[in-house]
């Protein structure tokens, strides 16, 4: 019984669509809602990022779960996370999720990514995120990086980091 369901279903399986769509260009089927990818939860990176979100931040808002989209995230402590683009595209939607209040950050003088920090303001978990950040963007070998966090309201400031190896940056990274 179940090898007969298996080839009923011919090789279709996940999220992917491209065998559907072959299938219905093949049987010359061309009128057809656009298909979608299913649903995000069951995205296992994704979820893994919501039920983080849910244990640290059971209060979220609807930024909080628009970010969980974009980017990398690192959980720093439990009272702090950091989202940090992996494009100019994730990036300049990050810029445009943040409110005013919220922490931006970026390597000063390189291209690379920005982040957003979220929770509380510490100067360790600061440092953390600078280099992290860092490790992330085109900082020479061996150099330190100025990296600056502000706000849209105004708060502006410079930091120094060393950049972490990947392999540290990694620790911090929600899986």
């Amino acid at each position: 019984m179940t090898r007969a369901i298996t080839e009923d279903l011919l090789d279709i399986r996940g999220r992917s669509r491209k065998r559907q769509l072959e299938l219905a260009r093949n049987l010359g089927i061309s009128s057809f809602l656009q298909p979608a990818g299913g649903c995000i939860l069951t995205d296992p990176a994704f979820a893994r990022r919501f039920n983080d979100m849910r244990k640290y931040n059971p209060d979220f808002t609807l930024k909080d779960f628009l970010l969980l989209k974009l980017g990398r995230h690192f959980r720093l402590e439990n009272d702090c996370k950091i989202v940090i683009g992996r494009n100019e595209n994730e990036n300049r939607k990050i810029i445009e999720l943040i409110g005013g209040d919220d922490i931006i950050f970026n390597v000063v003088g390189l291209k690379g990514p920005i982040g957003v920090y979220l929770g509380v303001l510490k100067e360790d978990y600061l440092k953390k995120a600078a280099s992290i950040i860092a490790s992330y963007s085109k900082v020479p070998r061996g150099e330190k990086a100025k990296v600056r966090y502000w706000s849209k309201n105004g708060f502006d400031e410079l930091i120094e980091a060393e950049p972490f190896s990947r392999e540290e940056a990694q620790k911090y990274i929600i899986k």
